[in-house]
């Protein structure tokens, strides 16, 4: 069936969809045809095609959380109804029990975020969500993200076995940064809301009629400051595409602003936010790049080791000062 080492086969998953009834999403299912579509580090996504109706249909192949695949995806599917109506997001389809479990969700029809003029369509979309998630997923406990985030890099640093020195050096220097935890400045953030918490290039699609958000597999309940911190740190736009217009200070403000204008609230106030948020997101972050760069072999391989290097996480200390 495919392990979680290995991976699974679209023609594995053609199979088991051939079986099923017939349905909306998927009117005839011994004509479907499943091609590979993305993966990752937790989830691989499949294309499935059917008399002209696409879908996605998403295996988990571990779990951030701890959970068995069907309880991931399951959470998944939750996390998805509380986002849906926001119209920036996949929709909830369905979810197949057996061996493997699958998520089924609306396919979004785009381009990998570029950066570039479509940040401002990225600063829409996030304000969609969080105004619309305002008061909703509450089954979601609400996540404190500063202690969180220190707390979860600390314990990604504390179990690595470090054999390359560049790395171990780069972790020493991360454990050297923890004290930014107590001197950090108080975070005065919006009400919590439904906030993504991996919002790197490939999460984000680019249309003609704006940018849409994809993956919401580490989801959590907090202030909508979190998403616009990630967004904007500087370990992110790291695993931008070569191609990629880097933000400029004046682009960064202007998202800020778009996004301020979208909820209603002061820029200033949000930036204030973002700036207290920065060197939690940045520390974990940096704590989980040198994590998978230690593994053998490594997830992402040079990408994350050129992330992880010494020289990088030096020219990022002023963050924790």
């Amino acid at each position: 069936m495919g392990s979680q080492g290995e991976g699974y086969h679209a023609a594995t998953i053609q199979r088991r969809l051939a079986a099923l009834d017939s349905s909306e999403w998927l009117p005839s299912p011994r004509s479907a045809e499943v091609v590979d579509l993305s993966s990752g580090a937790y989830h691989q996504n499949f294309l499935v095609c059917c008399e002209g109706k696409f879908s996605v249909a998403r295996l988990n192949l571990s779990s951030q959380w701890g959970l068995t695949k069907r309880n991931q995806l399951e959470r998944e599917a939750k996390v998805l109804r509380a986002v849906e109506g926001s119209g920036v997001t996949p929709e909830f389809v369905a979810l197949l029990d057996g061996d493997p479990p699958i998520l089924v969700e609306t396919f979004i029809d785009g381009h990998e975020f570029c950066y570039g003029a479509a940040t401002d369509s990225v600063a829409q979309a996030l304000a969609a969500v969080h105004t619309y998630t305002a008061g909703r997923g509450d089954w979601l406990p609400p996540t404190e993200p500063v202690s969180f985030l220190f707390d979860d890099g600390s314990r990604l640093l504390a179990s690595m076995s470090l054999e390359d020195r560049g790395l171990a050096e780069a972790a020493r220097l991360l454990v050297g940064c923890q004290d930014a935890r107590s001197s950090a400045a108080p975070l005065r953030a919006s009400s919590d809301v439904v906030v993504h918490t991996d919002l790197i290039h490939s999460n984000i699609l680019e249309r003609a009629d704006g940018c849409r958000i994809i993956d919401w597999e580490g989801a959590r309940r907090g202030p909508a400051e979190w998403d616009l911190a990630y967004f904007l740190s500087p370990v992110t736009l790291r695993w931008a595409p070569e191609q990629a217009v880097q933000m400029s200070r004046l682009e960064v403000d202007r998202f800020i602003q778009t996004y301020a204008r979208a909820v209603g609230l002061a820029a200033d106030s949000i930036t204030e936010s973002i700036h207290a948020l920065m060197p939690a997101v940045v520390f974990r972050s940096l704590a989980w790049c040198v994590a998978k760069a230690s593994e053998a072999p490594p997830v992402g391989g040079s990408v994350l080791a050129d992330i992880a290097s010494l020289a990088y996480i030096e020219s990022l200390m002023h963050i924790f000062e």
